[in-house]
């Protein structure tokens, strides 16, 4: 009788057991989906709260807010894709970085570079007075975060106007190791905006002006632009002394060329 009751309890006991896996296997099941939502990246702190990110030390906190931004959205194995990001608040991060280091460039980076890849026109409208403001300098090239920012103005906002407004701001800064095309940089978007005689007026500025320095290379680079997309009918081009003086070497190749493609 022993014996018989202790098999009793034995299979109570194993009926027990496979009770309990079974339901934890139906709650597994009908809970799989269920999932905490995450923003992707958290509010800003104010400014003396991002200190204690570095224990006080303002250089440690700008890197540990450019570990945040970083690795924001990755939480617990699983990404958050950029549509879902709230920029505003990305934003207000880089506004933040800006306070505790004005001169690094790895928040900048993530902001060109990474966060500007968003496919949201209107989430990378928030990047580019950051982008400006901290690229509003020649010393140590940190004007190419300037000239990042009239790209994603241009190709990914396609705001034109605005996309100028950046051009003319890149232009205007004075440095002498700034490359010609950073001067030049408004015309690429006059012509983009349908703004040809402007485009063609500071190209040939550009070309005439001695301290430039321009390469033959550079010149003739100008002059085919301005000749394959600047043209229109009645630009009195072909009197204009710049044009024709600078662009002799180029316009003299051009014809040769063209009277090669005849012959052949």
């Amino acid at each position: 009788m022993a014996r018989l009751s202790s098999r009793k309890q034995d299979a109570l006991d194993l009926a027990w057991i496979l009770l309990v896996l079974g339901l934890s296997f139906a709650v597994m099941h009908f809970t799989y989906e269920m999932r905490e939502k995450w923003p992707g990246v958290q509010p800003a702190p104010s400014d003396s709260a991002a200190l204690f990110y570095g224990f006080g030390d303002r250089q440690f906190s700008y890197r540990n807010v450019g570990i945040i931004l970083q690795n924001a959205g990755d939480t617990g194995g699983r990404t958050t894709n950029f549509k879902d990001y709230d920029y505003g608040i990305i934003e207000d991060w880089l506004k933040l970085s800006e306070k505790l280091d004005f001169s690094a460039n790895y928040v900048p980076s993530l902001a060109a570079y990474y966060f500007g890849s968003a496919k949201d026109p209107e989430q990378v409208r928030h990047l580019l007075d950051y982008l400006a403001r901290v690229g509003n300098d020649s010393k140590n090239e940190r004007w190419r975060w300037l000239a990042q920012a009239v790209y994603l103005a241009r190709f990914q906002v396609k705001d034109q106007q605005k996309a100028l407004d950046l051009a003319n701001q890149l232009a205007a800064l004075d440095g002498p190791d700034m490359p010609t095309w950073t001067k030049i940089m408004p015309a690429y978007v006059n012509k983009a905006k349908g703004d040809k005689k402007e485009a063609r007026d500071l190209l040939l500025l550009t070309i005439a002006d001695p301290k430039f320095h321009l390469e033959q290379a550079e010149i003739n680079q100008n002059c085919w632009y301005i000749n394959e997309n600047l043209r229109e009918e009645g630009d009195a081009l072909d009197q204009n002394e710049v044009f024709t003086s600078f662009c002799a070497d180029y316009l003299k190749s051009e014809q040769q060329t063209q009277k090669s493609a005849v012959m052949k």
